[in-house]
C-alpha cells in the first residue's frame, strides 16, 4: 500500500525546507517502516515506531521529539517534531505542518516533549508498556 504524505506549507516555511519529510519518505520507500492502516489510529504507537526506526537506521536524533499533549477534540494525542515541523501520522493521515500552525490548530495543553532517550525510559513505566516493544531493551 502506498502512503500519501500531506505537507502544509506557509510562506515562512515552504515544503522544500521540510527535512523530516525527506527523511520519512525515504524510510517508507525503503520499507523500514511498513504502512499499516490498522495501526494508523494509534498515534502513540505510530509515533514511537517512527522515532525508534530513525534511531535504529542511524539517523542523527538531535532535534527529534516525541510529543504527548492534551489537544482540542482529542483526549490525549502524540506526534513527532523535528526542525520546526510537526509530523502527525495518525487517524489515517500523514501530515507535516509547521509546528506553530499545528499548535494553533490543535491547541495542545499539558505538553510533554521526549527525546529518544527520555522516551526509552518512559516506555519502561507500566502505564506506557505498549511502547516497550519498539525498543531493544
Amino acid at each position: 500500500m502506498i502512503i500519501n504524505f500531506t505537507i502544509y506549507e506557509t510562506e515562512a516555511k515552504p515544503a522544500a525546507i521540510c527535512k523530516a519529510f525527506n527523511i520519512l519518505e525515504r524510510i517508507y520507500s525503503e520499507k523500514k517502516v511498513i504502512y499499516d492502516p490498522e495501526k494508523m489510529g494509534n498515534c502513540f504507537e505510530v509515533s514511537a515506531e517512527l522515532i525508534t526506526t530513525l534511531e535504529k537506521e542511524g539517523y542523527e536524533m538531535d532535534g527529534w521529539y516525541y510529543i504527548v499533549a492534551d489537544c482540542v477534540g482529542q483526549i490525549t494525542h502524540a506526534w513527532l517534531e523535528y526542525d520546526g515541523w510537526a509530523i502527525d501520522f495518525s487517524s489515517g493521515q500523514s501530515l507535516f505542518m509547521p509546528s506553530e500552525n499545528f499548535a494553533e490548530q490543535r491547541k495542545p495543553e499539558n505538553i510533554r516533549r521526549y527525546t529518544i532517550e527520555e522516551l526509552r525510559e518512559q516506555s519502561k513505566k507500566p502505564e506506557n508498556c505498549g511502547l516497550l516493544k519498539y525498543f531493544d531493551n
